[in-house]
């Protein structure tokens, strides 16, 4: 199988994950939601932001792993790293865990300070289910890394998807039985803990086994120096990536209650959903570029990436911008319109605009050892956004942290630029010809649309209507050679000649595919 079409195939299982699991949100979470109370989710949103500890407690290992596993292939070097880092992620979980079960209560107090007294104990029962669920996705996490090397990102997709198939069939199943809070955590620990099972027996199936032709005990000091002076700024710029989103739930708990940090983490889950798009089409990169050698062609692909991102993240906030309103009419109710569908559509599209197309930087710098890079443009992240929110909380309430998040993805999106030009020689005047086709494409996109919803009623035909409507300017601006060009798609899917024939007889004309490949 040729390189693009392993990333294809990773891609394409990636996406078809997405979309399963998304429709079991989609099906999932009112039902979850109307079963468990709007305060008893609340809780639920703030207490769940530990299970993002799996990488907190890993210190970005699995990441270097995965980088230098795809850098050195199979060897003894690797060998050794995958006992080290299995090793020290252990420790790390380990302990971790167990200072987070030790001061559970003063945790839950500081976290949700308005907690009704007589949920303090299910809340408890549920966090502590969450930190010991904890435990086998971080170990896990070696796993992936070892699967991903290898370029096999569809394994892991395909357990991903089993994974969320049992915490949302779970989730449901708990609430609909008249189970609260105190049991919820039953099929989360499950999840993660055959999630686990499964992903050791692929890794070892798809590594084979761990032998050593010479000593580990000389060579551990170098090992783990090796590791962990790159893996803390992995970390270190994961855990400031991460910080966002959940601190601004916290912050919204704590000054404007738990209706608002659920309302924040509906929108959230759509962001997530949204962005999983890009994330799954494009980590099939991140090993691809570690195994790369830095040069012309690697800066091209990171560029032209960068710039069909944009024209992506545009096409869909488009669609998000006139859809999600009678979506979240039929899909939450009338009674949650206002606010959820502010909240929803100004997270969605503030993020999708300014993050996916700096993706492909951000693998670079992580890659290519200039991790530390990647803190910058967190840390900026987080500073704008607690600036934003702190000024402005006052007069705008809990819309503040709409803009706070905004100028946060803004801030960074900047910075990841600078480091493009620096890093990867991109200009932005080399491509002024897209960007202005692009905008004129964009603005003719929202001004059609836009007379449309004010001239005709708002119907369940609108998820129709308005992607036909932005995918036929999308084709038309395309066809007059403004966007893209036949020898930018045979690229990327050239490998795949029924497919990119298809692709260009609807994005091209017929001259236009003559002419590329004279």
């Amino acid at each position: 199988m040729t390189e693009n079409k392993q990333i294809i195939r990773n891609s394409a299982t990636g996406v078809m994950q997405f979309v399963v699991v998304a429709v079991l949100t989609f099906i999932c979470v009112p039902v979850f939601m109307n079963n468990l109370g709007i305060e008893a989710y609340g809780i639920f949103s703030v207490v769940t932001v530990i299970g993002n500890l799996n990488f907190f407690s890993t210190f970005g290992l699995s990441n270097v792993l995965l980088i230098f596993l795809s850098s050195q292939g199979k060897c003894e070097e690797s060998q050794k790293d995958i006992i080290v880092i299995s090793s020290l992620m252990f420790v790390s979980a380990f302990i971790i865990c167990s200072i987070l079960l030790i001061f559970r209560n003063p945790i839950i107090n500081y976290i949700i300070p308005s907690l009704p007294i007589n949920t303090f104990n299910d809340t408890k029962v549920l966090y502590t289910s969450l930190v010991l669920a904890n435990i086998f996705l971080m170990m896990g996490q070696v796993g992936v890394s070892i699967i991903d090397s290898c370029q096999k990102i569809y394994i892991t997709n395909m357990l991903q998807f089993i994974y969320n198939l049992i915490y949302w069939i779970g989730l449901v199943i708990t609430v609909s039985l008249g189970y609260g809070l105190r049991y919820i955590g039953i099929p989360l620990f499950s999840a993660a803990f055959i999630w686990s099972c499964l992903v050791f027996w692929q890794a070892r199936k798809t590594w084979g086994k761990i032998t050593l032709t010479t000593s580990l005990l000389p060579e551990i000091k170098r090992l783990v120096k090796k590791h962990l002076s790159y893996g803390l700024k992995v970390f270190i710029s994961g855990f400031l990536g991460f910080l966002v989103e959940p601190l601004s739930k916290i912050l919204l708990s704590v000054f404007f209650g738990q209706t608002y940090a659920a309302y924040y983490d509906i929108a959230l889950k759509i962001k997530n959903h949204l962005i999983s798009i890009f994330n799954k089409l494009l980590y099939p990169l991140f090993p691809y570029i570690a195994g790369a050698k830095p040069g012309e062609r690697l800066n091209y692909i990171i560029s032209d990436c960068s710039n069909k991102l944009l024209l992506g993240v545009l096409y869909i906030s488009a669609i998000c911008i006139f859809v999600f309103p009678v979506l979240v009419k039929y899909w939450l109710g009338i009674e949650y319109n206002s606010t959820v569908l502010l909240y929803i559509t100004v997270i969605s599209v503030s993020y999708m605009l300014l993050s996916p197309p700096m993706i492909p930087i951000y693998y670079y710098l992580q890659a290519k050892k200039q991790p530390e890079k990647n803190v910058y443009i967190h840390l900026l992240n987080v500073i704008f956004n607690l600036l934003t929110f702190f000024s402005l909380y006052k007069y705008l309430g809990a819309y503040a942290i709409l803009v706070s998040n905004f100028m946060a993805y803004f801030a960074s999106y900047v910075l990841g630029l600078i480091y493009m030009r620096i890093y990867v020689r991109y200009r932005v005047m080399q491509n002024i010809r897209f960007y202005i086709h692009t905008a004129l494409w964009t603005i003719l996109v929202i001004a059609i649309s836009a007379v449309i919803k004010y001239f005709v009623p708002e119907t369940i035909g609108d998820i129709i209507i308005y992607p036909a409507i932005i995918t036929g300017l999308l084709i038309i601006f395309t066809r007059k050679g403004l966007l893209i060009s036949p020898s930018e798609i045979n690229m990327y899917i050239g490998c795949l000649p029924k497919i990119k024939n298809m692709v260009n007889s609807i994005l091209f004309t017929k001259k236009q595919i003559y002419d590329a490949q004279a």
